[in-house]
């Protein structure tokens, strides 16, 4: 099997980083909150679903499949738009002077800045050449 462009290579590094980063402490931060009612069950596996969703839209990616450049594009928008109105409603509610700055930073800016470079780095031309299927002589 070929192996991806540099730029694809960079941003599924990337994208992966920050799943697991961000995704798998989301999980372990949440899971002692489970049994305590705090974060109900199906939160809890929504976020689960959802990571596991990324995480193979990832490899797919790193595979060179185009529809999984498109579809990850979408969850990361999507996601994007999320943390955006998340972080609205926690400067709103409580305040800078309640957050911890690094990390809320890290969760708020960084992480998020991140994800939307990788997925900018898959649709430059570089990384374009990586979805395009060969023509068939």
């Amino acid at each position: 099997m070929k192996r991806p462009p540099l730029i694809v290579a960079l941003a599924v590094s990337l994208l992966a980083l920050t799943l697991v980063a961000i995704g798998i402490w989301q999980l372990v931060v949440m899971f002692p909150n489970v049994s305590d009612g705090t974060v109900t069950g199906p939160i809890f596996v929504g976020t689960a679903a959802y990571i596991a969703v990324r995480a193979w839209l990832i490899f797919k990616v790193w595979r060179g499949r185009n529809w999984a450049r498109i579809a990850l594009a979408v969850t990361v928008v999507l996601t994007l738009l999320g943390e955006l109105l998340r972080w609205i409603a926690i400067v709103r509610l409580a305040g800078w002077q309640r957050m911890g700055p690094g990390l809320w930073l890290l969760l708020l800016a960084v992480q998020p800045a991140v994800t939307a470079l990788a997925t900018i780095l898959l649709f430059t031309p570089p990384a374009a050449s990586w979805f395009r299927r060969p023509r068939s002589v």
